[in-house]
C-alpha cells in the first residue's frame, strides 16, 4: 500500500512531510480519496474514483444502494487491494429534511490484524461531514 501525506500537510522529522504511522489511518485516509474522487479526476488513472458526491441527488433506493454498493467494491478491490472488505451499508432511511445527504458504512479488515475496522463518511450537498 501506497504511504501519504497526514493532512494539513506538516514538516516531518525523518522525511519532508508527516506520514501516516498506522495502517488503519492509512486505509482510512485512500478510503476517503478514492470514494470522493469521481472517475476521470485522475488524469494519470481515469477509472479511478467512486464520486460519491454524484450520487446525492439520486434517490436513495435499493437500487442506488446495489449500485454504489458494487461500485465501491470493485474499487477497493482494484485499489485498495490490501483491505478485505466485510460489508458495505448505505442506510436508505433519511430525514426529508437532508434529503440531499448519503451515508456510507464501511466495515473492512487489514490482514495481519485481528480487528475489524469501520469506515464511515456522511456527505451533503454543500460539505463533506467528515469520516471516522
Amino acid at each position: 500500500m501506497n504511504y501519504a501525506p497526514k493532512w494539513p500537510l506538516k514538516k516531518g522529522t525523518s522525511d519532508v512531510y508527516e506520514m501516516y504511522d498506522s495502517p488503519s489511518d492509512l486505509v482510512k485516509y485512500h478510503l476517503k480519496c478514492l470514494l470522493l474522487t469521481a472517475p476521470g479526476e485522475k488524469i494519470s488513472d481515469p477509472s479511478y474514483g467512486v464520486g460519491l458526491r454524484r450520487y446525492l441527488f439520486e434517490m436513495n433506493n435499493g437500487t442506488l444502494t446495489s449500485n454504489l454498493t458494487g461500485i465501491v467494491a470493485s474499487q477497493v478491490s482494484r485499489y485498495i487491494p490490501s483491505v478485505r472488505l466485510e460489508r458495505i451499508i448505505i442506510p436508505e432511511d433519511f430525514d426529508m429534511m437532508d434529503m440531499n445527504a448519503l451515508s456510507i458504512k464501511i466495515i473492512y479488515s487489514i490482514p495481519g490484524f485481528v480487528t475489524n475496522e469501520i469506515f464511515e463518511m456522511n456527505i451533503k450537498n454543500e460539505e463533506t461531514i467528515g469520516f471516522y
